[in-house]
């Protein structure tokens, strides 16, 4: 009996170790003429790096074959031989990819069989390094010509066609925002210093926000997936913050000031309120939404009014009488004065408002330090002024 059991036991043992060696793989075989005798260097890219995962000499008769795990997520891989290489996408469905064409010319004379992603990645090599090229040979020839307005031309035209080269590709990623050919091509480089796609640009943003969208519906669990919401979401917040920056570079640094009557008709003066920090607001009676802001502006002012805050509130309000009833019925402590000249009024061309409610937040020199729609954002920012 104890010998029958110690051979079951065995063969589950063997069972065992065989099934963990015959993890699922994927095949990458390949024909590639002229490559006889060369190395194939193998590197996996991720979010983290280049990492080389194999190499492999290619037969006599140019031929290779290279084993890859299957794992949870596509994967890219970069097959190198020496300076030239071509990127594969490896994903769950994924069995075998062929690979066959010649070494000269790489990679716009290969072709793929077994991962439509891959054979896209090719086409977008193949253009993009067009366009390096193109790029490349406008600047060698800008840098020689001395008459600026033949220079202008040439940069414009230039721009003009990466325009037009960028919106056409870039129905890659606009067609199927999920995809990893959509994903490599927002990384692309122009040159040295920059990317094809920026997510600082705006013209370019809505091509990765499409993409961190759909990623995240898609591909939740993917690191690929947390990298690039973090990506856009730095670049969404560094335009908000540059936005802000233009904004306020509109108002003049010489003439911030208002002097306005309050209900009681004395003139009030914002740069008397220097030593506070100061929400300045504009509002309008009649919008919804101004209502809104002051209800939910009056406990922050109750919190921090004690300790130095102070709101300075400017109706643009024809009707005088209709700003003093809507000052009474929302019950406001703070300082709130009208202007009555309303759409005609100089502040609004002066402090760029084009719609209300408008939020600035002065720091204690009177200076604006922040545009504010989100009170959550605006109280933390009162908090940290104080």
């Amino acid at each position: 009996m104890k010998t029958v059991f110690k051979t079951i036991a065995a063969a589950l043992l063997i069972l065992l170790v065989s099934s963990c060696n015959n993890k699922p793989e994927i095949s990458i075989k390949g024909e590639i003429k002229e490559a006889a005798g060369k190395q194939i260097i193998v590197e996996k890219i991720s979010p983290d790096g280049l990492k080389t995962v194999d190499s492999v000499t290619v037969s006599g008769k140019g031929k290779f074959t290279i084993k890859l795990p299957k794992e949870s997520f596509p994967q890219f891989y970069s097959l190198r031989i020496k300076d030239v290489g071509v990127f594969v996408v490896t994903d769950d469905s994924t069995n075998t990819i062929i690979v066959k064409g010649s070494l000269k010319n790489m990679p716009e004379n290969l072709v793929f069989q077994g991962s439509a992603e891959t054979e896209k990645i090719r086409d977008i090599d193949v253009a993009c390094r067009k366009h390096r090229d193109a790029y490349a040979y406008a600047k060698k020839t800008i840098e020689h010509i001395s008459d600026a307005t033949v220079k202008q031309a040439l940069i414009d035209e230039y721009v003009s066609n990466l325009k037009g080269f960028k919106d056409s590709i870039g129905l890659t990623i606009l067609r199927k925002p999920w995809s990893m050919s959509g994903y490599y091509l927002l990384y692309q480089r122009l040159n040295n210093e920059s990317l094809f796609f920026s997510p600082f640009n705006n013209d370019d943003y809505r091509f990765f926000a499409a993409a961190a969208t759909s990623f995240n519906t898609y591909r939740k669990n993917d690191p690929r997936t947390e990298a690039l919401y973090f990506y856009v979401t730095d670049a969404l917040k560094e335009r908000k913050s540059q936005a802000l920056q233009n904004y306020i570079a509109k108002i003049p640094a010489s003439d911030p000031d208002i002097s306005l009557p309050d209900v009681s008709g004395r003139t009030i003066t914002l740069s008397d309120l220097k030593g506070k920090v100061v929400v300045l607001n504009f509002w309008h009676s009649g919008t919804k939404a101004c209502r809104l802001w002051n209800a939910d502006m009056k406990p922050i002012y109750t919190k921090y009014k004690n300790k130095g805050l102070e709101v300075y509130q400017v109706s643009l309000e024809k009707s005088h009488i209709l700003w003093e009833d809507a000052v009474d019925a929302d019950g406001l402590s703070w300082i709130s004065v009208n202007d009555e000249k309303s759409n005609e009024s100089k502040l609004i061309g002066l402090f760029n408002v084009k719609q209300v409610p408008l939020t600035y937040l002065l720091n204690k020199k009177g200076e604006i330090i922040g545009r504010y729609d989100n009170m959550v954002q605006l109280e933390q920012a009162i908090a940290k002024a104080l």
